[in-house]
């Protein structure tokens, strides 16, 4: 166990810089995934209407971007979020580490995928070549339509993310330097994350807005991660 734990601790990062990386990389995200979902997409995709979102878009181009690369700063935290999580928990289980670490990864480039679609239809509504080679009407439907898939993709990506939050959860349970009842939290943050995004298929006229708030477990985890994983010491694992 001793070599175990110089092995872990002793060549890369510490537990406390693990948590750290972590927590500041939750932090980042927990600004920009909100400004990005709830500021600038919903004022300017308009369900049904591919007319409307063109000419929003076109308006209001800057925000739009700042709304696609807000996601791509929280996708890239993903990445960096997932190393020193594996860091952090690897001493209390490796196996089950990685498995969070990798549902975590799959997650993000499925997140990945929705962004190059957000991306390429900003290209499409942007550049005159295109409505001037096939029409704007097309331009506009295709544009519509590749907006709306990376809405779909999402919804698939956050089922994943939800079963990587919920493997996090009995990680954590796991891990003794770590207080158990986060990972209750991020067990009932993961199903509230499968429900909803299942629900928006398996049931499109349900009320799941409740669920919105299982979804504050990983912030009660991020915050723990920037003061208590402040207090860890190298030799916390020792414990378990």
């Amino acid at each position: 166990m001793t070599q175990q734990l110089q092995n872990v601790n002793g060549t890369a990062l510490s537990l406390r810089q693990a948590a750290l990386i972590a927590g500041f990389g939750i932090l980042v995200m927990a600004f920009c995934a909100p400004f990005a979902n709830f500021f600038v997409f919903p004022r300017l995709i308009i369900d049904g209407d591919a007319a409307a979102t063109a000419e929003n878009v076109i308006q209001n181009r800057r925000l739009f971007l700042a709304g696609a690369f807000a996601y791509f700063i929280t996708y890239l935290c993903d990445i960096v979020v997932a190393w020193g999580l594996y860091v952090l928990l690897r001493p209390a289980s490796p196996a089950g580490s990685l498995l969070a670490a990798w549902t975590r990864l799959v997650y993000t480039g499925l997140a990945f995928l929705g962004l190059f679609n957000i991306f390429a239809a900003f290209r499409l509504l942007t550049m005159e070549h295109f409505a001037l080679a096939v029409g704007a009407d097309s331009v506009q439907a295709q544009a519509y339509v590749l907006l709306q898939s990376a809405e779909s993709m999402s919804y698939a990506a956050l089922t994943l993310f939800g079963v990587h939050l919920f493997v996090l959860g009995l990680v954590v349970l796991r891990a003794t330097y770590i207080p158990r009842v986060l990972g209750a939290f991020l067990m009932i943050a993961g199903l509230g994350y499968i429900v909803y995004n299942v629900g928006v298929y398996a049931a499109p006229s349900a009320d799941l807005g409740l669920l919105f708030f299982t979804f504050f477990g990983e912030l009660v985890f991020m915050l723990w991660l920037l003061t208590g994983g402040w207090m860890l010491r190298a030799d916390a694992v020792k414990t378990y």
